[in-house]
Order: C-alpha cells, then structure tokens, then sequence
C-alpha cells in the first residue's frame, strides 16, 4: 500500500512537474507570441511613420504646387496689370490724338473764321 501510495505520488509530482514545465512552454510560447507582436506593433508604427513622413513630403509637395500657383497666379495678375497698363497708354495715346485732331480742327476753324473775316473785310473795303 505504501509502495504504490509512493508511486501514485510519484506519478502526481512527475505529472505536476510535466505540467509546470508545459505552463513554462506555454508562458514561454505566450512570451514569445508577446515580443512578436511588439515587433509586429513596432513594425506598424514605423509604418505608420513612414506613412506620416511621405504624407508630410506629400503634403509639402502640394503647399510647393499651391506656391508655384501662387507664384504663377502673381505673375498672370502682373501681366493682366500691365495689360490693363498698356491699354490705359493706348487710350492715353488715343485720347491725346483725338485732342490733337480737336484742335486741328479747331486752329483749322479759327484759320476759316479769319479767311470768313477777311472775304468781309474785303467786301467791306470793295463796297466802299
């Protein structure tokens, strides 16, 4: 009785040890399964980094496009400007040869009144 009460007890530590070390395993699997997923969350996260970085290179990439459009849209308003420049001196020029027309019309005038003047004066002279 007392020989298979040991062996019984041996069986029950030989099976308490077979378990403790098949917990280790499995805490060790656990642990390792753990340490994986760390490498696999720090992986994502560089990912994620990676990711954030292209997207700040992409985001400076759009601020340089929206730069050079401003800068292209700066250039365009200064053209129109000097369009609208360009078209005030022609209508400058415009307006200063129709001035000119004006008063050579007007001197022209002036000439027709004196010679008007004059064919009276001479009628004037004739008569008397």
């Amino acid at each position: 009785m007392n020989k298979t009460a040991e062996l019984h007890s041996l069986n029950q530590n030989t099976e308490l040890h077979s378990l403790n070390k098949t917990t280790e395993l499995h805490s060790l699997n656990q642990n390792t399964e753990l340490h994986s997923l760390n490498k696999t969350t720090e992986l994502h996260s560089l990912n994620k980094n990676t990711e954030l970085h292209s997207l700040n290179q992409n985001t400076e990439l759009h601020s340089l496009n929206e730069t050079t459009e401003l800068h292209s849209l700066n250039k365009t308003t200064e053209l129109h400007s000097l369009n609208q420049n360009t078209e005030l001196h022609s209508l400058n020029s415009n307006t200063e040869l129709h001035s000119l027309n004006s008063n050579t019309e007007l001197h022209s005038l002036n000439k027709t009144t004196e010679l008007h003047s004059l064919n009276k004066n001479t009628e004037l002279h004739s008569l008397n």
